[in-house]
């Protein structure tokens, strides 16, 4: 092959992963923006920063800001000793849940982004 066919090739590949990524990132967006229509059920993983902290012994109830949403609840069950400030920034994966009509996500695993 010649340079100009190997140049097109690389070009028009290119394109196309540019176009599937912001496809994909347009559709994350949607998903997180739209939280409260998200079954119940439903993992999701949300990332925000810690707005306020509730921790009752085997329990930490948080509240994340986030860019979308205004506010997620949060609700951990602790396994070990953890310590979550107010500012940190944290993702929590977990399932989404309905408590008296408002959404909140039962976390099963949380990772400290930055304090």
């Amino acid at each position: 092959m010649d340079d100009r066919t190997l140049q097109k090739i690389a070009l028009v590949g290119s394109f196309i992963g540019l176009m599937l990524v912001a496809l994909l990132a347009q559709e994350r967006s949607e998903i997180t923006a739209q939280i409260d229509q998200v079954p119940e059920g439903q993992e999701v993983k949300v990332t925000g920063i810690v707005d306020s902290v509730r921790d009752v012994g085997k329990v930490v109830f948080l509240t994340l800001a986030e860019q979308k949403i205004e506010k997620t609840h949060v609700v951990l069950f602790k396994s070990k000793n953890m310590t979550l400030d107010m500012g940190s920034i944290v993702s929590v994966t977990g399932t989404i849940d309905d408590y008296n009509g408002e959404k909140q996500v039962i976390g099963n695993r949380i990772e400290l982004k930055k304090k």
